[in-house]
């Protein structure tokens, strides 16, 4: 019975919830144990460092002062007349006005904005294709032809007619 109980013992059942604690204990023996298999891993040596080009002082100064970004901060972009040889107004745009107008007018936005729609028209129209069709057609004819006689010694008997009427009916 104490055989079965250390048994038991061990076992977890399926709604038993283990400590946070406990999972991040395993989880930092986990990562040592990594660490120290790491360190019996042999070294790769570094590739040696190729030295690039060497510049005078001069030139190094000048470089920097074309490449720094003070160079480019607070100065006005010229961007020249416009098309009524007006000078370009100023104007002021937030940061958060820029990222609203940027969405607004984005072509792949205001796309995912009417998909929804799309989809649920392509949907009905695939389902339309089970739906019953019912139809009828119905014609009525009525045709009254007077056919000539035959005359005997020049004087007409009577006048014949051809009368026909006919009904047709179709439904599915």
């Amino acid at each position: 019975m104490l055989m079965l109980l250390a048994a038991l013992e061990g076992c977890v059942g399926p709604f038993d919830q283990p400590h946070p604690d406990s999972l991040r204990t395993q989880i930092i023996a986990e990562a040592q144990t990594d660490l120290a298999r790491s360190d019996d891993l042999p070294s790769v040596p570094l590739p040696e460092l190729i030295e690039g080009p060497t510049f005078s002082p001069q030139r190094m100064a000048e470089l920097e002062e074309l490449s720094s970004p003070s160079r480019h901060r607070l100065k006005p972009v010229d961007w020249g007349p416009g098309l009524d040889n007006a000078a370009p107004a100023a104007v002021s745009l937030s940061v958060h006005r820029a990222v609203a107008l940027a969405v607004e007018h984005n072509l792949d936005i205001r796309l995912a904005r009417i998909v929804p729609d799309i989809r649920r028209t392509q949907t009905v129209e695939a389902l339309a294709e089970f739906d019953w069709t019912m139809f009828g057609n119905a014609e009525v004819a009525h045709t009254d032809q007077p056919q000539p006689s035959s005359s005997v010694n020049g004087s007409a008997p009577g006048a014949n007619a051809s009368i026909r009427d006919t009904a047709s009916l179709e439904a599915g």
